[in-house]
């Protein structure tokens, strides 16, 4: 698939993989995120799941918008042509996950903090079950900041009973824990 169909003045720079295309693009010198994936047959649930991750993650990146700590949304394409398409910022660094396979901790602990803030945040906006871990989290490569950049999995409390809201969010403070356990010191 061209990335031109969806957006003529982005440069492709790297692909990610993964259940729906990502792209590290280029777009006026600055660097993106570019998540995409193909409209599936309405008739197949199976077919749609990339293009419902799409959707979802773009109604989850507008409802966040000003949520420090997370990669926030810089363009919804919608639907172009057989395609559905976000751009998202793109935070330099390297996740939790590739720090741990090497080795290494994080030893400033405000860090964890800025974290905490952004989950707290994105609770009191409704979103829940977050898919908090290490591939999860970028740093920054000189550690002064850091993002969650996934939440397409999140939910939102209207969809849900109080119940499972309140199981989500109690889930998504384990995974913090475990990620402090980790990957910090």
């Amino acid at each position: 698939m061209s990335l031109k169909i969806i957006d003529p003045t982005l440069r492709p720079s790297q692909n990610y993989g993964g259940s729906v295309e990502v792209y590290s693009v280029e777009k006026e010198g600055q660097l993106y995120i570019l998540k995409w994936a193909k409209k599936g047959n309405k008739n197949d649930k199976f077919s749609r799941y990339g293009e419902n991750a799409i959707r979802r993650e773009a109604r989850l990146l507008e409802r966040a918008a000003g949520v420090h700590g997370i990669t926030h949304l810089v363009e919804n394409y919608g639907s172009v042509g057989d395609y559905v398409a976000i751009r998202k910022e793109h935070f330099p660094g390297a996740s939790l996950g590739m720090l741990k396979q090497i080795g290494r901790k994080i030893e400033d602990k405000g860090l964890m903090k800025k974290l905490c803030r952004t989950v707290e945040d994105l609770h009191s906006l409704g979103i829940v079950d977050l898919e908090i871990a290490p591939r999860n989290v970028v740093i920054h490569p000189f550690q002064e900041d850091l993002r969650l950049i996934e939440i397409a999995s999140g939910k939102v409390r209207e969809n849900m009973s109080e119940n499972n809201f309140n199981k989500y969010r109690n889930q998504d403070w384990k995974d913090l824990e475990n990620l402090e356990t980790d990957c910090f010191f």
